[in-house]
C-alpha cells in the first residue's frame, strides 16, 4: 500500500507596488503561509493538498506585514532576509518603446491602462526591469531561482473584489496608506501563482491575474 506522509512547510511571498522614482514611497508587503505537502512514496511523487476550499485556503496566512520604502536596495534587502519564492511587482517589467504590449491590451478588460510612453510609466518601466533582474539573482527559502512577475493591483482587486469586497476593507484599514495597500494585492496574486491559482495574460509578455 502506498504511504502518505504529511508535512508543512512555510512560504513567502513578497509584493511591491513600484513607484517610478526613488523619492516617492513604494510600498511592500510580506505574506507568508504554510502549504501542506503529501508525498506518495511508492509513486516517487509530490502533491500539494491542504484543507478547506482554495478561496478559504487564499485568506489564511501565518504572517502579514508592510513596509513604506523609497530605495531599491531597502526592498532588496527585505527580499535578501525574507527568501520569497515569488515578488510580484505592480511596474512593467517589459518595454520596447511601443505605448502598449498585448499584455496591457490583454488586461484592459478588467481596468484601464496607461501608456508605456509617457514619461513617468517609462521611468516605472526602467526601474522595474533592473530591480527585477537583480531579485532574479536572490535565492529562494527554498534554494531556487526567486521568480518575479508582474501583476497590476487594479485587475487582482477587480477580481478579488467581485466575492471578497469586506475582506479586502479589512486589509484597506491595516495598510497604513493606498501604496502598502496595493502591495498586498501583489503578495496575493504572488501567492496565487505560486499555487497555481492565476491566468496569465499576453501572448509574450504576461501580467499575472488571480483565478479565484
Amino acid at each position: 500500500m502506498p504511504k502518505n506522509r504529511m508535512g508543512m512547510r512555510e512560504v513567502k511571498v513578497l509584493g511591491v507596488d513600484l513607484a517610478g522614482s526613488p523619492h516617492r514611497i513604494s510600498g511592500i508587503c510580506v505574506l507568508a503561509f504554510h502549504k501542506r505537502v503529501e508525498r506518495v512514496e511508492e509513486e516517487g511523487s509530490a502533491e500539494m493538498n491542504a484543507e478547506g476550499s482554495w478561496e478559504e485556503r487564499l485568506w489564511r496566512w501565518t504572517a502579514c506585514y508592510f513596509r513604506s520604502v523609497r530605495a531599491d536596495d531597502e526592498i532588496l534587502s527585505v527580499a535578501r532576509e525574507e527568501k520569497p519564492a515569488v515578488v510580484g511587482i505592480d511596474a512593467p517589467l517589459s518595454f520596447s518603446g511601443k505605448p502598449f504590449r498585448d499584455c496591457d491590451s490583454a488586461v484592459r478588460h478588467l481596468c484601464p491602462v496607461l501608456p508605456l510612453t509617457f514619461s513617468g510609466m517609462r521611468k516605472l518601466a526602467e526601474r522595474g526591469m533592473r530591480l527585477a533582474s537583480k531579485l532574479r539573482a536572490l535565492r529562494s527559502a527554498e534554494g531556487g531561482r526567486v521568480d518575479v512577475v508582474e501583476v497590476f493591483p487594479r485587475a487582482s482587486e477587480r477580481v478579488f473584489g467581485t466575492r471578497m469586497k469586506e475582506k479586502l476593507k479589512d486589509v484597506l484599514s491595516l495598510a497604513r496608506n493606498r501604496h502598502e495597500y496595493d502591495a498586498f494585492l501583489c503578495a496575493l496574486t504572488a501567492r496565487c501563482y505560486f499555487e497555481g491559482k492565476f491566468q496569465a495574460l499576453g501572448a509574450k509578455e504576461k501580467i499575472i491575474v488571480p483565478l479565484v
